[in-house]
């Protein structure tokens, strides 16, 4: 079976307008991805993890509070608008808001169906330098649209808390 997938992300980031202080920034970033007659092994991976910190990971779409490759949608967009704080010359304060919108398969009467679920979350984050030329970060987010098992029914909104620990070799 024959399909098609393509996906793109942009992201900018510069000082906060009237302010000169080079210690507040202010990131934007969009990731997007359509595709059409994909399965389980074509469709894109969605998922949690560490934000874009990392260099290499800037190209990676994220789903804050959710699971590492939990998502599997066939079409997505997601924007994310951080305020990055320099507190000390090596400790960063973030703080992040993700709107996204994911076609996922959801339970619908006997069966599965697609649908474009709304997924915003909400991140604090603190960065730091550590020992042996690494970095450190601890984070918190919510996620207002991604579903949770309470007294065993499904609820929206998972809370998420990250802690990473990253060395170049």
């Amino acid at each position: 079976r024959t399909w098609l997938a393509a996906s793109g992300y942009a992201v900018v980031a510069g000082g906060l307008p009237f302010i000169s202080d080079e210690r507040h920034r202010l990131i934007a970033s969009a990731y997007g991805g359509v595709g059409a007659r994909l399965d389980r092994f074509s469709a894109f991976r969605l998922g949690g993890g560490p934000g874009g910190g990392e260099w290499e990971a800037l190209s990676r779409p994220l789903a804050p509070g959710a699971a590492f490759e939990e998502l599997f949608p066939s079409d997505y967009l997601v924007l994310n608008l951080e305020y990055r704080y320099e507190l000390l010359f090596f400790i960063y304060l973030h703080l992040r808001g993700t709107l996204a919108w994911v076609d996922l398969l959801r339970f619908q009467g006997n069966g599965l169906a697609e649908r474009t679920d709304d997924l915003r979350a909400v991140t604090a984050a603190v960065t730091s330098g550590f020992p042996w030329a690494s970095q450190i970060e601890l984070a918190y987010t919510r996620n207002f649209g991604l579903f949770h098992i309470d007294d065993g029914r499904p609820r929206r909104g998972r809370d998420a808390v990250l802690l990473l620990w990253a060395r170049e070799f």
